[in-house]
Formats: structure tokens, sequence, C-alpha cells
């Protein structure tokens, strides 16, 4: 019992983390966000991030009129590969900005996975003869041990 109460507090704290469409004027210093670069949005980013980026993944570090500052966590090419970063900041032009999304914690998901955690760890130490009663022993066994 013990592992599925420890498995459901390391699910509670990562979570299922979901990103939802946000209106472009709604960026916020240090929130999580994803902005999908348009085709001409991927020419001008090339010249910080490498060629064929569709979307950056990283915190809001500033904002003004014309551009938004990431500290970059993750970029994905139109390949579709993802390559993970370090927090490098990339600035990047609001016209260039095709879509916006911002990181958010589903509660509904991480509680499924919770859940799903500990009906796992229960049942499969059962299967696994980990099942025992309160004073952890084996359980359902009246038998003494041979002398």
């Amino acid at each position: 019992m013990r592992r599925a109460i420890a498995a459901t507090a390391a699910a509670c704290c990562v979570g299922c983390q979901v990103y939802t469409p946000t209106d472009l004027n709604a960026w916020r210093q240090g929130e999580e966000v994803r902005v999908n670069l348009t085709d001409m949005g991927m020419l001008h980013a090339a010249a910080q991030v490498g060629p064929r980026a569709a979307s950056i993944e990283g915190h809001v570090a500033d904002v003004t009129d014309s551009s938004i500052v990431l500290h970059v966590e993750d970029l994905t090419r139109l390949s579709g590969s993802d390559e993970p970063w370090n927090g490098e900041s990339v600035t990047v032009a609001r016209s260039d900005v095709a879509s916006l999304e911002t990181r958010k914690t589903s509660v509904v998901k991480s509680i499924l996975v919770g859940g799903g955690i500990i009906a796992a760890v229960i049942f499969g130490g059962r299967a696994f003869g980990g099942g025992g009663d309160a004073a952890g022993g084996a359980g359902g066994s009246t038998q003494k041990p041979p002398k």
C-alpha cells in the first residue's frame, strides 16, 4: 500500500500537462507557452534556432508591443522531431506567431493517471504474492512451519 501511495504522490506532482489555445494578446511573464510559427516566422527564427522550426516551447521572459522573448525548453521542427533546449533566450516577433498555447495541468487526467497507478500497484502486488494481512504476513495460511 505504501508503494501505491508513493506512486500516486509522484504522479500528482508531475501531473498531466496539456496545451490549450490562448489569445495572442494574453502573454504573461513566467508563463509556460508554445508558440506556433507562421511560414515567415520559421524563416525569421532560423537565424536563432536553425531551419524549419515549427513551434517553440518555453517560459515567457519579456513581452513588448512587437515581440516576445522566450527561455526555450523545447523546439519542434517541421519533421516532427523535438529538440530539448536549456533555457536559451529567443526573440520572436508577434507577426511571426501563428498561434499561442499555454501549458496547464489537467486535473482530470492527473486523477485518472493516479488512480490507474494505484490500481496497477494493488493488483500487481496481489498477483505476484504481495498482498497480505495487516501484520505483513502471507495472509490466509493457517499452516504451522515444520519443526
